[in-house]
């Protein structure tokens, strides 16, 4: 049985994720794929990130971490 390629990360938005334990961010493509993007660990967006990890608002603030994440991208 293969590992899905997204073991281990947490859904942002899309096929955007995090690593929940490094901060390390990526974009998965089909089944297979991790293109890296980046890191956010030891910043403060990864503290919110951390802190909203399984509450009732944690779904929100991971789909507004992925836009941030997203536009700081699109604007380069």
């Amino acid at each position: 049985m293969t590992q899905s390629v997204t073991k281990g990360l947490t859904k942002l938005d899309g096929n955007l994720y995090i690593e929940k334990n490094t901060g390390d961010i990526f974009i998965v493509h089909g089944t297979w794929l991790k293109t890296p993007l980046g890191s956010i660990a030891g910043t403060e967006l990864f503290k919110v990130f951390e802190d909203s990890f399984g509450t009732k608002d944690g779904s929100k603030k991971r789909v507004a971490i992925a836009r941030a994440i997203l536009k700081s991208f699109n604007q380069e």
